[in-house]
């Protein structure tokens, strides 16, 4: 059990009178209470366990996550390093539901033939549809988790397994 909470008086509760984690060491407790989400405040719902949690009890369920193609304009950079090209997309800055296309056409600067008007700062991706992670891209969000959980979160309990 790894309770997973929004306030310290629900995870009080889920150790004292629930006693989710009877028989588990203090410290291992420990590092769980310092890992809840309500420590992050008003960003309660980013928190990367807060989305693991969303997930678990959507899948309890048995549903699937539901996706969507998801689209609009946004700030993009593209940076060439090393002869390679690189593309960051700042997600934060993207506009829901932009209107993409028909596009104007308009007359060449040489004169000869029409020329598209395209703005280059369109972004398309596969998001999540629901959930404490919706609208986000799902890769990586996905590949964040598994950081997050890999990095941060196992390590910390690697003492209490020897």
């Amino acid at each position: 059990m790894f309770p997973v909470c929004a306030t310290l008086e629900a995870f009080n509760n889920q150790v004292t009178k629930q006693r989710r984690l009877d028989g588990v060491a203090p410290g291992a407790i420990a590092e769980i209470k310092s890992l809840q989400p309500y420590h992050d405040g008003q960003d309660f719902g980013k928190n990367a366990l807060r989305v693991i949690d969303d997930f678990c009890n959507i899948n309890k369920h048995r549903r699937l996550l539901v996706i969507n193609l998801t689209s609009g304009m946004g700030d993009i950079e593209t940076k060439i390093v090393d002869g390679q090209l690189f593309i960051h997309v700042d997600f934060s800055t993207l506009k829901k539901n932009a209107k993409i296309g028909p596009f104007p056409i308009v007359s060449g600067p040489s004169g000869r033939g029409v020329e598209v008007e395209v703005n280059p700062k369109i972004v398309a991706f596969i998001a999540l549809n629901e959930g404490a992670a919706q609208n986000m891209e799902v890769s990586l969000v996905l590949n964040g988790l598994l950081n997050y959980v890999s990095l941060t979160v196992l390590p910390r309990f690697e003492r209490f397994f020897v």
